[in-house]
């Protein structure tokens, strides 16, 4: 793998305290990527289908719904998931927050 060519630190460099974690780094958020917060937005109030696997671990969705329910409860949105007919199935909600 490749380092990054735009990233300010260098090999050799030193720093006084390490940098915040972000596993994440440079990827597009699931949200984004897949157009997620627009479908479940043009659908308020409703739980809308994002993702399904038939793998027999769910492709993690138990996690992503714990990590977004976190990340994006206070923007209305929650996240569930299910096991429907041999499906693991990734759900998502809007409700609009009132101000």
């Amino acid at each position: 793998m490749q380092p990054n060519k735009k990233s300010t630190y260098k090999i050799g460099m030193t720093v006084d305290s390490l940098p915040e974690k972000n596993p994440f780094a440079g990827m597009t958020p699931l949200m984004e990527s897949r157009g997620w917060a627009k479908l479940m937005q043009s659908q308020p109030n409703r739980w809308v289908i994002l993702d399904q696997s038939v793998s027999k671990t769910g492709g993690g969705f138990w996690s992503r719904a714990n990590d977004y329910n976190k990340k994006y409860a206070d923007d209305g949105y929650k996240f569930a998931v299910r096991k429907l007919e041999g499906v693991t199935t990734f759900f998502g909600r809007f409700s609009p927050t009132s101000e």
